[in-house]
């Protein structure tokens, strides 16, 4: 469904709307993965999200914009995640 919406001509990659759909789109495959929950198959679509931005053309300044943010949610995100999933975080680093 991303990879369609992206892939549209009309599609005025610039926009920041744009990027909002897309991240809307992105965002209830993994909400819903992370419910069941599955951190790593969750966590593996976020660089194949990133990696179809860049190839559709998406302005490398939203990119770098999605990183930082991301970064950011790294803080509060390690408190939501459950005692074993972080066991294995630390195992893993």
């Amino acid at each position: 469904m991303l990879a369609r919406y992206l892939s549209e001509p009309s599609r005025d990659l610039s926009h920041p709307k744009t990027l909002f759909v897309a991240l809307g789109i992105t965002a209830v495959p993994f909400a819903l993965i992370l419910d069941q929950p599955d951190l790593g198959t969750a966590v593996t679509l976020l660089p194949l999200v990133a990696t179809m931005l860049y190839a559709a053309g998406v302005p490398f300044r939203y990119l770098l914009l999605l990183v930082g943010l991301g970064l950011l949610a790294l803080v509060p995100g390690w408190f939501i995640l459950d005692g074993y999933q972080r066991e294995r975080l630390l195992v893993f680093f």
